[in-house]
């Protein structure tokens, strides 16, 4: 019984730790090249599509499935983007395409004051608004690939973003 306790209790530490996720990357000087938001929006492939996310997210029960973002090619501003967010919603009726216009407005994250880029947003659904949702970039190859962390909650969850010329690769 004691063994068992005890690795009841050792398995449950494991799994607390894998659930908070690793976020060195987030802040370390040698991956700060591949996290300059400013040039994941600029990216001349302007529609990402969500390929992966590390979270469950259904609001009002209903799973939004083929989410995109496609960032418009002029700026409100030099760090605010305009950019639609759209999904599908399966209920009684069918399915519904929802599409969205958000703002994200890029920061820097306070951890590291040397950083140079922006490697953060705010995403509202209008300028200015107070709340909003923060990501931080984790990684972008700048063509095709965008992994952002989600910064309410916890903030290890992530989502994989595939911009249009790679999703069929």
């Amino acid at each position: 019984l004691l063994l068992f306790s005890l690795l009841v209790f050792l398995l449950s530490i494991a799994c607390w730790s894998a659930r908070t996720g690793e976020i060195r990357i987030d802040e370390e000087k040698q991956y700060e090249e591949y996290q300059d938001i400013k040039r994941a929006l600029d990216n001349e492939d302007r529609r990402s599509w969500l390929y992966y996310r590390t979270y469950s997210r259904e609001p009002n029960g209903v799973q939004h499935t083929c989410v995109f973002a496609l960032v418009e090619e002029t700026k409100q501003s030099e760090n605010v983007y305009e950019f639609q967010q759209g999904y599908t919603v399966q209920n009684e009726q069918g399915k519904k395409e929802v599409k969205d216009m958000l703002l994200a407005t890029t920061y820097k994250t306070p951890y590291r004051e040397d950083r140079k880029k922006d490697n953060a947003m705010n995403v509202t659904k209008k300028e200015g608004s107070a709340g909003g949702k923060g990501y931080q970039l984790i990684y972008s190859d700048y063509k095709e690939c965008d992994i952002l962390r989600v910064l309410s909650g916890y903030g290890s969850e992530c989502e994989l973003y595939l911009h249009d010329r790679a999703v069929n690769k």
